[in-house]
């Protein structure tokens, strides 16, 4: 009677601390989503501006490596497994001033 008792108390132990750990990544999760919808987002405008030729190939180059920047900070940030509120607003930052680039270099007048 003993034994299942303590089984019986350590699964209903088990079953309410369930929650807490389900919570747990789920802001790794959301901030995962968040980048990647960001990312795939630029991703389409910078192809459509290689189709309509309003990007050059140096111009393409150049947005790509300010993607592999924000990818290899957007790395650093999840790490830990953890988006915080200073890295979330810090990435939000950098992928506005991306998005502001991208604008910028399609509509600069020059053509392929």
């Amino acid at each position: 009677m003993k034994i299942s008792t303590r089984v019986a108390a350590a699964l209903g132990f088990g079953l309410f601390l369930l929650p807490a750990a389900a919570s747990a990544d789920q802001s790794t999760t959301w901030g995962s989503h968040w980048l990647n919808a960001r990312q795939a987002h630029q991703d389409a405008r910078t192809d459509a501006g290689i189709a309509n030729g309003s990007l050059t190939a140096n111009e393409v180059a150049r947005i790509d490596r300010h993607e592999q920047r924000l990818d290899n900070a957007t790395d650093r940030a999840l790490s830990d497994g953890d988006l915080s509120r200073g890295e979330a607003v810090h990435l939000n930052r950098a992928y506005n001033s991306e998005s502001r680039f991208i604008y910028r270099q399609k509509h600069d007048g020059q053509n392929q």
